[in-house]
C-alpha cells in the first residue's frame, strides 16, 4: 500500500498525545515541504512507530521533547527520533526486542541507535516489495 509518511507519522503522533501527556513529554514532527511517499504495511509501520514512540518516551526524560524527523532518503525515507537525552542511561540492549525486530524484518526496514547524537533511526525502503 503506498502512504503518505508525513501522514502516518500525524496519525501516530495525535494518537499518543496522552499517553505523552501523562508522561511529561512534548513531541514535535519534523518534515520535508514534499510528500515522502512509500509503500510499506501501513499496519505494521504504525506498530512501530507506536512501540518507538514509546521506547523514546522512556529516553527522552520528563519534560523533555522527542524530535520525530522525517527525512526523504535515496532508496526510501528515515524516521529519526531525536532528543532523547536520557538515552544513553535507557538499557538499549533489550531494544528493538524481538518484537520490534519482527517488525523491522516484515517491513524491509533498518534500525540504528546514535546515542552520541542522542537519537535512534528507522531507515524504511521505498517499496517493500522490491
Amino acid at each position: 500500500q503506498s502512504i503518505d509518511l508525513g501522514e502516518t507519522l500525524k496519525l501516530v503522533i495525535a494518537l499518543s498525545r496522552r499517553l505523552a501527556a501523562m508522561r511529561g513529554v512534548n513531541m514535535k514532527l519534523e518534515f520535508p515541504m514534499e510528500p515522502v511517499i512509500i509503500t510499506t504495511h501501513l499496519f505494521f509501520l504504525e506498530i512501530l512507530i507506536w512501540l518507538c514512540l514509546q521506547f523514546a518516551m522512556d529516553a527522552a526524560g520528563k519534560d523533555e521533547t522527542i524530535s520525530l524527523i522525517l527525512e526523504k532518503a535515496e532508496n526510501g525515507a528515515k524516521i529519526r527520533f531525536a532528543g532523547l537525552e536520557d538515552l544513553v542511561g535507557v538499557p538499549i540492549d533489550g531494544f528493538p526486542s524481538e518484537r520490534e525486530k519482527a517488525l523491522l524484518s516484515a517491513l524491509k526496514a533498518d534500525f540504528v541507535a546514535e546515542l552520541r547524537a542522542a537519537e535512534f533511526i528507522i531507515c524504511l525502503p521505498e517499496d517493500i516489495g522490491r
